[in-house]
């Protein structure tokens, strides 16, 4: 089982340079009471991943989502 909040939590500081660097806010809320998956771990870390990089690189800087 993966625990995607943790997931979510390692891609976000993988990509924190990168968000600091173009002076975005960004906001997490890990609210989901079952926040466990069956699959593979490295996978569904380079899916979050991508999906994180693409937003930070197609976001203008100092932009802020919520």
């Amino acid at each position: 089982m993966v625990d995607v909040h943790e997931k979510l939590i390692r891609v976000v500081q993988i990509c924190e340079s990168d968000i600091r660097s173009k002076q975005l806010q960004m906001a997490i809320r890990l609210e989901a009471k079952n926040h466990y998956v069956r699959g593979d771990v490295a996978r569904l870390q380079q899916v979050f991943w991508n999906l994180l990089k693409n937003a930070v690189k197609f976001t203008r800087p100092a932009a802020r989502s919520r």
